[in-house]
């Protein structure tokens, strides 16, 4: 069985390593639900630890239906937290009508995050939502 811990800082970060944690969950904001976290917070856990981390992917609190312009900016983001150390990331979409989205409605861009695991945050998403399909592998997600 794999333990996943959601942390939002260095010492919720060391806390779950100590406790045992086989992957963190990183966010900021966890009284807002999960924002997507700092790359330099992603950095100081790297710089201790090598435990897997899948970065939350979350501009904002609030609905999982994106505007462009958060689309481009989570596409920038998940270019940064990759490149300090991400193995992964968690990211949730939602139609207009509240079922789950396959990947962000309005996502073009040429791939580049290839190779990343993906998790759909289900736990995040309205009680009214009806999963409809199965998250894709985060290669067929262009950012």
């Amino acid at each position: 069985m794999l333990l996943e811990v959601c942390v939002d800082s260095l010492a919720s970060a060391r806390a779950a390593i100590a406790g045992g944690a086989d992957r963190l969950e990183l966010c900021s904001a966890l009284l807002a639900g999960g924002l997507t976290p700092y790359t330099e917070l992603l950095r100081q856990i790297r710089h201790e630890s090598d435990v897997a981390v899948r970065c939350l992917m979350r501009p904002r609190a609030g609905d999982f239906l994106y505007m462009p312009e958060e689309i481009e900016m989570m596409c920038a983001q998940i270019t940064e937290l990759r490149s300090a150390g991400a193995n992964g990331f968690v990211i949730g979409c939602l139609n207009p009508d509240g079922t789950l989205a396959p990947q962000p409605h309005g996502w073009q861009r040429p791939p580049m995050v290839l190779g990343s695991p993906y998790t759909a945050p289900l736990m995040y998403l309205p009680t009214h939502c009806k999963p409809t399909a199965t998250p894709p592998p985060l290669e067929l997600i262009p950012c």
